[in-house]
């Protein structure tokens, strides 16, 4: 009859290997969280930005047809409240969203308001959308 005295290295080394893939495991989910945690932080500011532009549209509804940009247009100069209204529009979702842009199509009595921007690089950095149809 022999008597354990102490845990040989052999073990204690599987232990430490599987406690180390343990903690990656765990710093990869927590990393992969905060990325997905951005990227819904934006999609709600880009909702927010939509959102905001289609109240304007509402309470300004008789210059519907000033409101209408294309995606990659640069911000309208200084005119009517619909082109200031873009303007101030166009420059919050540039300060708000990574690369971040907006366009209004008009089509009769409803507008359709795209946010675009870019996603977290760890996710691929594609470019993500937002879109709302809005009739005043």
């Amino acid at each position: 009859m022999t008597r354990q005295a102490g845990v040989s290295l052999i073990e204690v080394l599987i232990a430490l290997l599987v406690l180390g893939i343990g903690i990656l495991g765990m710093v990869a989910l927590q990393t992969r969280s905060l990325s997905l945690d951005r990227d819904a932080y934006l999609r709600s500011q880009a909702a927010s930005l939509a959102y905001d532009l289609g109240d304007r549209v509402r309470a300004n509804e008789g210059q519907l047809g000033d409101y209408a940009i294309a995606l990659g247009d640069g911000a309208p100069s200084s005119g009517s409240l619909a082109k200031r209204d873009l303007a101030d529009w166009l420059d919050d979702i540039a300060f708000t969203l990574p690369s971040g842009d907006g366009s209004v199509v008009v089509n009769g009595d409803e507008v359709v308001i795209t946010v675009a921007w870019s996603s977290s690089p760890s996710l691929g950095g594609n470019q993500q959308r937002f879109e709302t149809w809005v009739r005043p």
